[in-house]
């Protein structure tokens, strides 16, 4: 089985920074493939590289690669990316007929043939060959697959027929998805999918992409994609080079957990070999002291002076060779602030017989809601449910029309929004954490030495992905160790490294949790006490 696509890298470089070196990807036809590394690492802008050479044959400009690049002739990809712009110009259904391409080309053409009465003899040579296409990429059930797919993601009949330019970024992320699901592609390349899902959307993600007949090249922290995998490329912090490891996620955090426990038991061995050959050294030079000391004959003197000698060069050479294993350490990665907040008791939040509309329908209807200190609430839901409007009541930005809402006064708030809140891509990193969280400049360094990100007061903004912009809200949300977290889709944009990282920083966390995740693992390492589920007009 040959390469769809094959990537020999001597160097890529994104604005004179080195990312990946050294290294080779391949990806075989219907092969299920997925990049890992930490935020910044270089996974878009590798696919940048492989989209852009696909397109154009060519290098993007702000990109420095050496080395080769092969995409089979046969190979047609349909791209999810991280942030939807659409440059498509008409309608959703416009844009979802043109990503089917060949496919909805020859279901239409066979339908229009088969609903004739008759044929001319050039339209049953037609239909005979238009039989063959329906046969070869299996288009029988087309119809009640693409109907099935679209009241999944929730696109109806009104939504398709509006304009792609006037649609929300939630409906966005779900059109774009129906676009790379329904296409005539033979490949998808997918940068962090499950960002902005529902998780009835994650779910359909997840039956297509163990469905699809063709390759996958899959950016993502959700773990449950990642399980989905026949092979995991990392790109390794400390050698920028790509690692390949054979296997889905289980596989690879367990092969990752021995390399390391065998790197540690190896230097552990080399440790005991030191020491017991330097107790041999000194107890040869203590001979050969000996010797000199108490014999009076030139002889065994001389001999006394030929054991040191013979002493010093074993030890050297023993050295030597036993410095050439280092102790190993675990791979470098974020360390979030474990937040030790008072531990209270008592009510943190009740809701009652709480109403809110909007456009002239109840979106959420609450009847009753008591949460205790230290316990943690799931907000789960489709996309447009309201979530995120139920947190914003919560927090006091947006007033229900009807109902009663407590939050228990005079206790720290730690909020992340489901997006970041730049006002100014240009502002510098260190102004933005100290104007948004009141920090100062030694409690920066803390947390950007935490988070592995240095040079920050010469960084800015935009020079940062938004994964390692999310990262530092996040540190500094727990610095000001808060009695209540409320989080909105945390683990979207983050690397999978700073999710398990997250997850054991709010492991033992006292304080109260409110949150909203559709991350399976997430949720369930949380361990949410109560859960809402949220309808389109009300909750379950």
């Amino acid at each position: 089985m040959g390469e769809h696509i094959f990537c020999d890298i001597r160097f890529l470089r994104f604005e004179n920074n080195e990312l990946i070196h050294n290294s080779q990807l391949f990806i075989h036809s219907k092969e299920k493939t997925a990049l890992i590394g930490r935020n910044g690492s270089g996974k878009s802008t590798l696919i940048r590289l492989i989209l852009n050479f696909y397109e154009k044959g060519e290098i993007p400009g702000a990109i420095e690669f050496s080395g080769k690049i092969f995409i089979s002739p046969d190979v047609k990809i349909a791209y999810l990316p991280q942030e939807i712009k659409f440059q498509f110009p008409g309608t959703v259904e416009e844009y979802l007929d043109f990503c089917g391409g060949e496919l909805i080309r020859i279901f239409k053409r066979y339908k229009e043939l088969s609903e004739k009465e008759t044929l001319s003899q050039e339209e049953i040579q037609e239909y005979s060959q238009i039989i063959e296409q329906m046969i070869q990429f299996d288009l029988w059930d087309y119809e009640n697959r693409r109907e099935r797919i679209l009241k999944r993601l929730g696109i109806d009949s009104e939504i398709l027929k509006r304009n792609l330019q006037e649609i929300s970024g939630g409906e966005a992320t779900k059109i774009a998805l129906a676009g790379v699901l329904l296409s005539d592609s033979n490949f998808w390349i997918l940068d962090e999918p499950t960002n902005n899902l529902d998780k009835d959307s994650i779910n359909l993600l997840f039956e297509e992409m163990r469905r699809f007949n063709g390759g996958i090249l899959c950016i993502t922290h959700d773990r449950r994609l990642l399980n989905i995998s026949s092979k995991i490329y990392e790109i390794d912090e400390e050698t920028k080079n790509l690692r390949v490891w054979g296997g889905n996620y289980e596989f690879y955090k367990k092969k990752k957990e021995e390399e390391f426990l065998g790197r540690m038991r190896r230097y552990e061995e080399q440790e005991r070999t030191k020491e017991r050959l330097e107790k041999a050294i000194e107890e040869l030079k203590k001979r050969a002291e000996r010797f000199e000391k108490i014999s009076k004959d030139a002889f065994y003197r001389r001999k006394g002076a030929k054991i040191a000698r013979r002493a010093k060069v074993q030890e050297e050479r023993i050295l030597r060779e036993l410095s050439q294993l280092t102790e190993p350490k675990p791979p470098e990665r974020p360390e979030f602030p474990k937040p030790l907040p008072e531990v209270l008791k008592g009510t943190i939040l009740s809701i009652k017989d709480l109403h809110y509309f909007f456009n002239n329908k109840e979106l959420i209807y609450i009847h009753h809601l008591i949460l205790e200190a230290g316990e943690r609430l799931l907000i789960e839901g489709p996309n447009g449910s309201g979530k995120t409007t139920l947190i914003k009541i919560i927090l006091g930005e947006i007033r229900s029309q009807q109902g009663e809402i407590r939050l228990r006064e005079n206790i720290k708030i730690g909020y992340l929004p489901q997006s970041p809140n730049i006002k100014n891509i240009n502002q510098k990193t260190y102004q933005f954490l100290k104007d948004e969280y009141n920090l100062t400049e030694g409690e920066i360094k803390a947390i950007l030495n935490r988070m592995k990100i240095s040079d920050v007061f010469n960084l800015k903004l935009k020079d940062l992905s938004i994964g390692e912009i999310r990262r530092l809200q996040l540190a500094a949300i727990l610095f000001k160790n808060p009695d209540i977290l409320i989080l909105d889709e945390p683990t979207n944009h983050l690397d999978l490294y700073t999710v398990e990282e997250l997850e054991a920083a709010l492991k033992d966390y006292q304080g109260t949790i409110i949150f909203v995740s559709h991350d399976e693992y997430f949720i369930n390492n949380l361990k949410p006490t109560k859960k809402i589920v949220l309808t389109k007009g009300g909750f379950n």
